[in-house]
């Protein structure tokens, strides 16, 4: 577990990352991994005092399989309450199919690496329930007071972040990834609108972040807006 700040903290588990906001009535968790993550979430709860059961709430970024495998098994183990953003909902629920690009539309290294991530992700998600939908701008003070919603599109059209503005804190899903040493758009053969997706890049940009933690990758832990500028910068700060 990695600490953010003082009761938020990102825990990798092995596919993607997932975050951890712990208070005293409880532990709310950001997504849910793959399928067959439970186990080493459980793992990394238990090496720090902590077990499934104290987990209330499962917050999602967006509903891929690397964020919301793990759900169902989760919210079995853990009997939480999911909430999602309103346009992301009906494909955890299993009532609509994951939006993708157009392969014919996609460079052929992003087909390849499309190709890449089915086989090593593995299994699609199970339907989960969702019991509260959210929308941009929502506050969510009983989760960590001054927390709100804040709508990143593109990368998937119901994708957003969780913005902490007391600590400049922003978990942010696949708004961009940090898999090299800079900071990079969504893959593009998992992201239907990148002129959206860029223009989501653009609006964290704008709110000077501090501390960054996205689904894939290390979190950025001082300037992280300088990061993010670097990136505005490429995909059309003007």
């Amino acid at each position: 577990m990695k600490r953010l700040i003082e009761g938020v903290y990102q825990l990798d588990l092995g596919k993607a990352n997932v975050f951890l906001i712990k208070t005293q009535d409880g532990l709310t968790l950001i997504d849910a991994a793959v399928v067959g993550a439970k186990q080493k979430l459980e793992s990394q709860l238990a090496k720090n005092g902590l077990n499934l059961n104290d987990i209330n709430r499962i917050l999602i970024t967006h509903a891929h399989v690397d964020h919301v495998g793990g759900l169902k098994e989760l919210q079995a183990a853990t009997d939480a309450e999911v909430w999602a953003h309103e346009l992301d909902a009906p494909i955890v629920r299993g009532e609509s199919e994951v939006p993708l690009p157009d392969p014919k539309a996609l460079s052929w290294q992003d087909r390849l690496i499309g190709t890449l991530i089915e086989t090593f992700v593995g299994e699609k998600q199970p339907p989960a329930w969702v019991h509260r939908e959210l929308s941009d701008g929502e506050a969510l003070d009983e989760v960590l007071p001054g927390l709100r919603v804040i709508h990143l599109p593109g990368h998937s059209p119901g994708q957003i972040g969780f913005w902490f503005e007391l600590e400049r804190l922003l978990i942010g899903g696949d708004v961009m990834m940090h898999l090299t040493p800079w900071l990079t758009r969504p893959l593009g053969a998992y992201t239907p609108d990148m002129a959206e997706a860029d223009r989501s890049i653009l609006k964290v940009a704008d709110l000077d972040v501090r501390i960054l933690g996205l689904g894939h990758g290390s979190a950025l832990l001082g300037n992280a807006a300088a990061a993010v500028e670097r990136l505005a910068a490429k995909v059309g700060r003007s």
